[in-house]
């Protein structure tokens, strides 16, 4: 758990809690990470986004704005995700392991497509 001092450092208020209920103070401590230095967090986090920074990105954002332009919604791209994703799972039971890596290599792109067209 994280000291109440290092919620109230973070939220740059002397007394920390100024303007905020008890309950959002609660909050804020049950969501900060304990344990390890802040630094080895980020560099967990940021070794997994290089997929998404390097790969999906640069392709996922010109795709969501031609999609923009067409009468495809948001909520159908996260179907769509969601779709490939599970047919990912199915051919990875049925030990069909090259078709599930790209079903999910595939739904992890098109959740990226999502994320930029939201």
């Amino acid at each position: 758990m994280v000291e109440e001092a290092t919620v109230k450092r973070t939220l740059g208020h002397p007394d920390g809690n100024r303007g905020l209920s008890e309950t959002h103070l609660a909050s804020l401590k049950a969501q900060a990470p304990s344990g390890g230095s802040g630094r080895e967090k980020e560099e967990a986090l940021e070794v997994g986004y290089l997929l998404t920074r390097y790969a999906y990105r640069p392709i996922s954002v010109p795709v969501a704005s031609g999609l923009a332009r067409t009468p495809v919604t948001p909520n159908q791209v996260t179907y769509a995700s969601a779709a490939l994703s599970f047919g990912g799972g199915i051919a990875f039971a049925r030990r069909w392991y090259v078709p599930g890596a790209a079903l999910t290599l595939l739904g992890s792109f098109t959740d990226c497509v999502d994320a930029a067209s939201a």
